[in-house]
C-alpha cells in the first residue's frame, strides 16, 4: 500500500494500534530503503577508489621511479582523505537508519548534515579537476626535456615560464566548468535522488503530523 493511502487511512479512521503500526512501518521502510541504497553505493565507491588509486600507488612503488613517487604520495593522501569522508558519512547514514528512533525527528536532525556532506563531496570532486591538471602541468614542465620547440604546454625556450603557467591555468578552467556539471550529475545520481526522496517523505510527515515508530 502506498504512503498516500496509508495517510488517508490515518486521517479517516481512529488511530488504532493496527493503523499506527501500518503507517509507521511504511515510513520506516521507505526511509530505510533510500538510506540502505546510499550506504551500499558508498561502499562500492570506496572499493573503486581503493582499487584504482591503490593500483597506481603499487605500480609506482614497484617501478621505483623517483620522478613519479610524489604522485604516489598524493594518491595515498587522497585515499586517506576519502576514508575520513567515508567513515563520517557511513556513520551518519547508520545513525539515520536507527530502528528505535522516531523517524520524523531523526530525519529532521540528520538530513541537513547529509546534504552538507554531499556539498563538500561535490566541491572536493570538482576541485580535483584543476588541481590534477595544474599538477600535470608542473610535472611536464619539470620532467619533459626543454628541447621541444614552440609548445607552450612544455618547458620550451620559445616561452617564458609564466606563459606556460597561464596556458595550464586556462586549460584547467576550460576543463573544470564541464567537470563541475558532470560531477554534479554524478553526485545526484548516486546520492541526491535518495536525499530528495527523504525530503519528500519528511515533508509528507510534516503535513500528516508526527508519526512515531512503535516501541
Amino acid at each position: 500500500m502506498e504512503l498516500d493511502n496509508l495517510k488517508q487511512l490515518w486521517q479517516n479512521q481512529p488511530a488504532s494500534p493496527t493503523n499506527l503500526d501500518k503507517l509507521s512501518e511504511m515510513v520506516k521502510r521507505q526511509s530505510g530503503s533510500s538510506l540502505g541504497k546510499m550506504r551500499r553505493t558508498l561502499r562500492y565507491e570506496l572499493l573503486v577508489v581503493i582499487l584504482s588509486l591503490g593500483a597506481v600507488i603499487v605500480y609506482f612503488i614497484i617501478t621505483r621511479n623517483e620522478k613519479t613517487m610524489d604522485v604516489a604520495w598524493i594518491y595515498l593522501t587522497l585515499i586517506l582523505i576519502y576514508l575520513l569522508y567515508f567513515f563520517r558519512k557511513d556513520r551518519l547514514l547508520k545513525t539515520m537508519q536507527c530502528v528505535t528512533c522516531e523517524v520524523r525527528s531523526n530525519l529532521n536532525l540528520h538530513l541537513g548534515k547529509l546534504e552538507k556532506l554531499l556539498k563538500i563531496y561535490l566541491w572536493a570532486g570538482t576541485l580535483l579537476f584543476p588541481i590534477t591538471i595544474l599538477y600535470l602541468g608542473y610535472l611536464f614542465y619539470i620532467h619533459v626535456p626543454s628541447f621541444i620547440p614552440k609548445n607552450i604546454l612544455f618547458h620550451s625556450p620559445a616561452y617564458a615560464w609564466w606563459q606556460t603557467a597561464l596556458a595550464w591555468i586556462g586549460l584547467a578552467a576550460i576543463i573544470t566548468l564541464p567537470g563541475y556539471w558532470l560531477n554534479k550529475w554524478y553526485v545526484h545520481w548516486l546520492y541526491g535522488k535518495h536525499v530528495e526522496r527523504l525530503k519528500k517523505l519528511l515533508a509528507e510527515m510534516e503535513e500528516g503530523g508526527n508519526l512515531p515508530l512503535p516501541a
